[in-house]
């Protein structure tokens, strides 16, 4: 509110789910799903649900004035557009599905779940909160996620500097999205 940005632009490192990721491969989230999850309800007793019982139900949102549910949030367009013309010499660069939550799922069967049912390429903490702040205020953002680790391959362990090759690259969109308002 005080400061009015044109977009927001986050990036931060994620650990793969798409099995066709390693690490420093780069994510541009054209999806972004919270890991808010609704389950059948069950009497005690009637044991617990399977993850194909699972679906992810995302957030209600009040944007201008009307109220929204939102499974899923989406970088901007034009955004991605700008974003996809960087070029990237660390990994692959992809468009995807991003993953939001608080935990650490170290499961292979649901990471792989995840990939298969809901096209999830990656997780990480924070970047359904921050899409979700942006669009109650129509401000266009960008969500860009590095590969830092994959449980699906331990010869790739988590590597502390995927955040800074990340947000090198991330510097590199900002100037070209600062190129493109002039």
């Amino acid at each position: 509110e005080t400061y009015k940005p044109k977009c927001v632009i986050f990036n931060g490192t994620s650990g793969a789910h798409n099995p066709d990721l390693h690490k420093g491969d780069i994510i541009l989230g054209k999806n972004i799903i919270s890991h808010t999850v609704a389950t059948p309800r069950r009497k005690e007793g009637e044991g617990v649900g399977s993850p194909e019982e699972m679906k992810f139900f995302g957030i209600e949102s009040l944007v201008d004035g009307v109220t929204k549910s939102q499974e899923a949030l989406h970088s901007s367009k034009e955004l991605l557009e700008i974003a996809e013309r960087v070029p990237y010499n660390k990994g692959v660069l992809r468009c995807g599905t991003i993953l939001t939550g608080d935990f650490w799922n170290r499961e292979i069967d649901k990471i792989l779940f995840y990939h298969r049912t809901f096209g999830i390429d990656c997780e990480e903490m924070e970047g359904f909160a921050v899409g979700h702040v942006c669009n109650q205020y129509n401000i266009p953002f960008l969500c860009t996620r590095i590969i830092a680790n994959s449980e699906l391959y331990p010869d790739e362990p988590f590597s502390h500097d995927a955040g800074e090759i990340c947000q090198r690259y991330t510097y590199e969109i900002i100037k070209n999205i600062v190129k493109s308002y002039k």
